[in-house]
């Protein structure tokens, strides 16, 4: 039943990933045609309108919505090939770390395009929203059908609560240990990409990981899971910031506009992403308790 599941929490995250990917197309090929406003510094009325694309805050929600969907799609793809070498691969260790893997990365593979996927889609929206009637147009039903993906084969906090209660901590971190083995494996193949933050971002999980397994140990449960969902977004944002890592390497020596996309893709979201996943984990450490202490009554 729980391999059953866990191939579902995987095809939710197809879902999401492809709901978000389409919107992000369409979005993009109506920034590429609506013209609305000046360049920046243009104040002469004289002058011709420019397309959407022109306009910077356009240009980096587009970027932002390539950085979630196809981080995303990177993601499933690695999680999927994890799912095929635990089930077939003849190489018994090659299987067990592929097991170990696929355990620890499927509540990210479900939750990462479900939640950001949303934010994707939201944003393709406003892209479209200077026409004013955002109801003519395909990204406004896609926002709705967005939002089941979070509720779907476990909540969010379910998946929260299962990534740091179980997966993290299981066999004494050995699956955390064979994921940040892996991460540095392809940060030292990474030649174009600044990866000084991933490593950062990858000692900090480690070390907030370790101290919240050790408040499980002693029985503090709400000191351990209080902060399920910070840290299942934090988590989510390193591991992604990996993907963009391992999909960028095979094009190192590439400099058309396609290897160009994917650089500028990976290193928004390191730049703008990795500083909230640290600042997330250490909240989960923190104690902070306000909505822990809270009583129904109160609200």
């Amino acid at each position: 039943m729980f391999q059953m599941m866990n191939e579902a929490r995987i095809m939710v995250g197809v879902n999401g990933a492809a709901t978000a990917s389409v919107a992000f197309h369409e979005s993009l090929a109506y920034a590429k045609e609506r013209k609305q406003g000046r360049a920046l510094g243009v104040t002469d009325p004289a002058q011709p309108m420019v397309p959407l694309t022109d306009h910077p805050d356009v240009r980096r929600m587009l970027l932002r919505q390539k950085a979630i969907v196809e981080g995303a799609l990177g993601l499933l793809a690695i999680t999927s090939r994890l799912a095929d070498d635990a089930a077939w691969s003849a190489d018994e260790v090659q299987k067990s770390r592929a097991k170990l893997l696929l355990d620890l990365l499927t509540p990210i593979a479900k939750t990462f395009p479900a939640e950001r996927g949303f934010e994707s889609n939201a944003l393709a929206l406003q892209i479209f929203g200077g026409n004013g009637y955002s109801s003519e147009f395909l990204p406004e039903s896609w926002l709705r059908d967005q939002k089941l993906n979070s509720i779907h084969e476990g909540t969010t906090t379910i998946q929260g609560l299962d990534l740091l209660g179980r997966k993290v901590v299981a066999g004494g971190g050995a699956a955390l240990g064979l994921l940040v083995e892996t991460i540095e494996a392809d940060c030292a193949r990474a030649k174009k990409l600044d990866v000084v933050a991933l490593r950062e971002a990858v000692q900090t999980l480690v070390q907030v990981t370790t101290t919240l397994g050790g408040f499980g140990l002693e029985g503090k449960l709400d000191a351990m899971l209080g902060h399920s969902a910070d840290f299942m977004e934090a988590m989510s944002s390193i591991v992604v910031a990996w993907v963009w890592v391992r999909v960028t390497n095979p094009l190192q020596d590439q400099d058309d506009d396609f290897a160009r996309g994917l650089r500028a893709a990976a290193t928004y979201w390191s730049a703008t992403e990795l500083p909230k996943a640290v600042a997330a984990l250490k909240l989960c450490e923190s104690g902070e308790r306000s909505y822990l202490d809270l009583r129904a009554d109160w609200l």
